[in-house]
């Protein structure tokens, strides 16, 4: 404890906002850092629950304020100030006028591929709501006053649910395929598949919270007004993740990587193949976020799957898929097998009641990894040696299977597997984080310092990630402590006269603790309570007043895994002090 208070800087993840990460010292704010991932909604993380978290995004505006001008309404009037299913008076009453034609409310949208729309409704002298995608031309009833699905319209599209909150209330939701722009409307229904009446006046449903949103399935509320509004792991969020069990989070920083999967989530489409006897069954049960967006593979027949559309490569490119699997209770298959076609089949094997990988390809890096729940993550990377067409295959093995999968990844220059991008329509791109803290002076020693950094690194690498930077804005000078493409933990200095260079060499992933302190004629590096180098060469003083974590300035090749926690001091540590800090 005396060492954590001696310390300029103290970051331990434990809280964020958009756009910032919280240091606990010091307690004025000074030493926060400011975070930037990019301008969208691709990050995801495992939260304390060991769920995958994903950002959320409302697309209707203003949402509940169903008597705004962006709502266009037929045959209707809409009054407000009614008894909502969560208590509140924010609920409105859609009432159908006497004319003779359609009622709806609606609102005119842009989308792009997989979208769930949802509102709360409920019953008032007329009891079926139908959903309708104009452009789509398809749509579901819903019965209001017995709670069950009502017809599809034009064969319905990729699904259909009808929810009950309590008291009458019920969440409808209506599950489509489609890009464009155009009218998602909410019709008064007098009875099963008819939306064309004559209306009495004062008969209706009433509707509350309508939310759009890129899903299969429809998640929590989001309240919108003149622009959407967003959820969960939003854009500039800083992640806290709680990967593999852990009770305390680490500071996720990646670097940018690509879904090349265009439909990440749902199997029904041009993309996949599906083996003929095998019957894929979408949002079947509960995924890896707790959402019941899995999708089931029954394959009556052995090696039954399915195969991906080719993308073309070149040799000497490295790819890497990953994809979530789980057993469902009575497969003949325990096995199933999973990787690359190129030039012929490449793949392994996994036994996904244990999670134990059966039989590794010798062309392929194989791995698993638990995420609970009878959850595994099947894990592949592939450099290619060839050119040709690239598809993923997944299989039963010699057996009749029964699985349920979960998000689709292939990730392009990649030689290990990143958090999972959730896509809905087309390959979609998670920009690097950035964390850093400019004009830093007062914080990071100068003629002499110390650093202590616990890191995860989940994933040994070909790729240079930095961890820690101590420089002057420039990066001209300054130190350095990153992992190195030869898998060794390396702390530099650049820019100095008589710059040193201490390296240790780390055989797997893992947390490592590391420890350094400098000045001239006198600097050690320690890693894991191990003194890996020191150095008495005198060098010139540099100018800190920048500190990153995770990258450097200029680089794309984030640490790809966790900080658990980050110290500056602006003294030369002790020798026993620093070994103490890492062992």
């Amino acid at each position: 404890m005396s060492l954590y208070n001696d310390a300029s800087l103290a970051m331990i993840p434990s809280a964020v906002k958009d756009g910032k990460l919280y240091s606990i010292r010091p307690t004025d704010g000074s030493g926060d850092f400011t975070f930037s991932r990019g301008s969208n909604l691709a990050a995801t993380r495992v939260d304390v629950n060991g769920l995958i978290e994903k950002g959320r995004e409302n697309l209707f505006l203003q949402s509940p304020y169903l008597g705004n001008v962006v709502w266009g309404r037929n045959g209707t009037s809409i009054t407000s100030g009614q008894s909502g299913y969560d208590g509140t008076s924010n609920a409105y009453k859609l009432t159908a006028d006497g004319s003779t034609g359609s009622h709806y409310i609606n609102q005119n949208l842009s989308t792009t591929g997989v979208t769930t729309a949802s509102v709360y409704a409920k019953a008032d002298g007329y009891n079926f709501l139908f959903i309708y995608r104009e452009s789509r031309n398809t749509g579901y009833y819903y019965n209001l006053a017995t709670g069950e699905l009502g017809s599809p319209y034009a064969g319905g599209d990729i699904d259909a649910t009808i929810t009950s909150v309590g008291n009458g209330w019920y969440r409808c939701a209506f599950t489509f395929n489609h890009s464009g722009t155009s009218d998602v409307t909410f019709f008064i229904g007098d009875s099963d598949n008819n939306f064309t009446f004559t209306g009495d006046g004062t008969s209706g449903i009433l509707l509350q919270h309508p939310q759009l949103e890129s899903s299969l399935v429809a998640t929590d509320y989001i309240e919108t007004g003149a622009s959407t509004a967003q959820a969960g792991i939003t854009e500039d969020l800083p992640r806290l993740d709680y990967s593999g069990g852990a009770s305390c989070p680490s500071l996720l920083l990646e670097p940018t990587r690509t879904n090349l999967v265009p439909q990440s989530e749902y199997i029904l489409n041009g993309y996949y193949t599906v083996t003929s006897g095998t019957i894929i069954t979408t949002n079947y049960g509960t995924s890896p976020e707790g959402l019941d967006n899995s999708s089931r593979l029954d394959s009556s027949n052995a090696n039954g799957g399915w195969y991906t559309s080719g993308m073309s490569v070149s040799s000497g490119e490295t790819y890497t898929c990953s994809i979530f699997a789980k057993l469902v209770s009575g497969s003949e298959s325990d096995i199933v097998r999973f990787g690359f076609s190129l030039n012929g089949d490449k793949l392994s094997h996994y036994d996904i009641s244990d999670g134990t990988i059966n039989y590794s390809h010798p062309n392929l890096t194989t791995s698993i990894e638990d995420y609970g729940n009878g959850w595994y993550r099947l894990i592949q990377t592939l450099t290619t040696t060839s050119s040709g067409t690239l598809r993923q295959v997944f299989y039963s093995h010699n057996a009749a299977g029964d699985y349920e999968i979960y998000g689709n990844q292939v990730e392009s220059n990649a030689s290990y597997v990143s958090s999972y991008i959730p896509t809905y329509g087309s390959a979609v791109t998670r920009s690097e984080d950035s964390c850093s803290k400019t004009s830093a002076t007062s914080l990071i020693g100068q003629s002499e310092g110390s650093f202590y950094i616990e890191i995860n690194i989940d994933k040994l690498s070909l790729e240079n990630r930095f961890i820690l930077t101590l420089s002057n804005l420039a990066q001209s000078e300054g130190f350095f402590v990153r992992h190195r493409s030869s898998n060794e933990l390396q702390f530099y200095s650049f820019g100095l006269t008589n710059n040193f260079d201490f390296r240790e060499s780390i055989i797997s992933g893992g947390t490592y603790k590391l420890a350094g302190a400098y000045k001239s004629g006198d600097v050690v590096f320690y890693v894991n309570g191990v003194q890996i180098n020191t150095d008495t060469t005198i060098f010139s003083t540099p100018d800190l007043s920048v500190i990153r974590l995770g990258r450097s300035l200029s680089s794309a090749t984030s640490l790809g895994g966790g900080i658990n926690q980050a110290l500056l001091f602006k003294t030369r540590l002790t020798n026993g002090e620093l070994q103490a800090l890492t062992q």
